[in-house]
């Protein structure tokens, strides 16, 4: 189990530890409220789940060039060999087309926007396979190797025009940070701990969550959760001093100081270093399965169906 799954798992040690230690979280949730209602809706029926994988990928590119084959997407293969040939072939044409765009640190043009929103959306295809080999979608269904041209065809319209508009949206509150640290996806000193733990990312000293949901409401365990990739950080390799979320829908960015965050929560009786010092070791009794993955999945980003 992951560090989500044992949040939200009623009854874990974890789960406890974080009702036990840091019971306030409404002032995070009406700032939350505060920050207004989702405005980029789409008014027909989208892909919401491949929508929020995508997005996280759009959001990379405003900063780094992560090269495909250290993407979760590439695990695709594992359970369906034919997409093997097929991701290699994205792969080089995704190398081909990051390098020519250079995306990094500017606003696209709405051409550009859209081509890379593409790239992203079959980026997602391939991570939903990967995550949960039980889920299938255009890719999968795919009985030989595609072709880059093949695969980019499989983006839906509806899609991309709700993808299209998030990225631009976000690059107008992303480019404060430009030029600043960026790491994607960290992992962190006790991550093994508690069965895995990656965060979405982390930009200059601020520990970012992406939620691509329009509901106006943010959860407890959400809070818990970005809070425990704080905690795990036990060596302080991060040098963490800011936590937030990116409401990709809304948009805004929604952040806290760790310590006043902590403060609050606990009603001034815990620090970072007490709850490093306090976080319980919960013994993994079971192999990380794939019924963990979709229920993680889910709690991000909804019903995967």
């Amino acid at each position: 189990m992951s560090l989500t799954s044992r949040i939200n798992e009623v009854g874990s040690l974890t789960k406890k530890y974080f009702e036990q230690k840091l019971p306030n979280t409404k002032p995070f949730k009406s700032e939350w409220r505060s920050s207004g209602d989702a405005t980029i809706v789409p008014t027909g029926q989208v892909s919401w789940t491949l929508i929020g994988t995508a997005v996280d990928y759009r959001i990379r590119y405003f900063f780094t060039n992560t090269p495909p084959d250290r993407f979760v997407a590439r695990h695709a293969g594992k359970y369906y060999p034919h997409l093997r040939d097929s991701y290699e072939a994205f792969s080089d044409s995704l190398t081909s087309f990051i390098e020519m765009l250079n995306p990094f640190n500017r606003t696209l043009a709405l051409s550009e926007e859209v081509e890379l929103a593409q790239y992203c959306y079959v980026l997602a295809l391939y991570e939903h396979i990967a995550r949960s080999a039980a889920k299938s979608n255009a890719i999968s269904k795919s009985v030989s190797p595609l072709s880059p041209i093949e695969q980019l065809n499989l983006c839906i319209k509806e899609d991309i025009d709700d993808l299209v508009q998030l990225g631009r949206a976000a690059s107008e509150h992303f480019r404060p940070f430009y030029g600043e640290r960026f790491i994607p996806n960290p992992t962190f000193a006790r991550s093994t701990d508690v069965g895995g733990a990656d965060a979405d990312f982390i930009v200059g000293n601020c520990l970012m969550d992406i939620k691509t949901t329009k509901s106006p409401y943010l959860s407890t365990n959400n809070i818990y959760q970005l809070v425990g990739y704080a905690i795990l950080d036990t060596d302080d390799r991060y040098e963490i001093k800011e936590i937030g979320f990116y409401k990709s829908r809304t948009p805004s960015i929604v952040k806290w100081d760790l310590d006043a965050a902590i403060s609050v929560m606990s009603d001034g009786k815990q620090t970072i270093t007490s709850l490093r010092d306090s976080f319980p070791l919960e013994a993994i009794e079971k192999p990380f399965t794939e019924e963990d993955v979709e229920r993680d999945l889910e709690a991000i980003f909804g019903p995967l169906s």
